[in-house]
């Protein structure tokens, strides 16, 4: 009897860790956009200026991107509570990011983070004023994938607010770096 005591004394202590992630996201995690200051090369005989990285936050109106697993354009308005004008960058809600469903409640969702082609514009010429590279985007999505999968979701929400950058640049700029599939 004392055996069979310690033997549930110790399964009891053991189902009891909480160093073990719960397998689920927090709702409200979001992702921020920083926007620094750009290096997009100048287009051929480009007379508009990129808007600065606190213009473009204040302007952009909204962004546009290719989801994971999809094949055209979406895009997403930006809310005024997106912006976060003290650290230049626009936030992602948690619902773009992490599953709010029955079946996904607290899953990490590759829409976004998966997705590529992310792009900003303004409301009145619809003209895009800043994007995020390609390349950042993958090697996010890459970190982000590794860190979820070994369920270090400290690493995740480290990663939401520093992995994801834009860069300002003129419509034109963009379409000829999209041109040339160097966007």
């Amino acid at each position: 009897m004392r055996h069979l005591l310690s033997i549930l004394l110790i399964l009891f202590v053991v189902s009891c860790k909480t160093d073990k992630p719960n397998g689920m996201l927090k709702q409200d995690a979001q992702i921020s956009i920083n926007v620094i200051s750009g290096t997009a090369p100048r287009a051929e005989s480009d007379e508009e200026q990129p808007l600065t990285p606190l213009e473009v936050v204040k302007q952009a109106w909204a962004v546009h991107l290719i989801g994971h697993g999809m094949t055209k354009d979406a895009d997403r308005v930006i809310h005024e509570t997106q912006r976060d004008l003290e650290n230049i960058a626009i936030k992602m809600f948690g619902s773009d990011i992490i599953g709010d469903t029955p079946r996904t409640k607290g899953q990490l969702q590759k829409f976004f983070i998966g997705g590529k082609d992310v792009y900003f514009t303004t409301k009145e010429d619809k003209d895009t004023i800043g994007y995020i590279p390609n390349k950042v985007l993958q090697e996010a999505y890459t970190k982000v994938i590794v860190a979820y999968e070994a369920g270090n979701y400290e690493e995740v929400y480290k990663l939401f607010q520093s992995a994801y950058t834009a860069v300002p640049c003129t419509g034109k700029q963009y379409r000829e770096l999209k041109a040339k599939n160097q966007h």
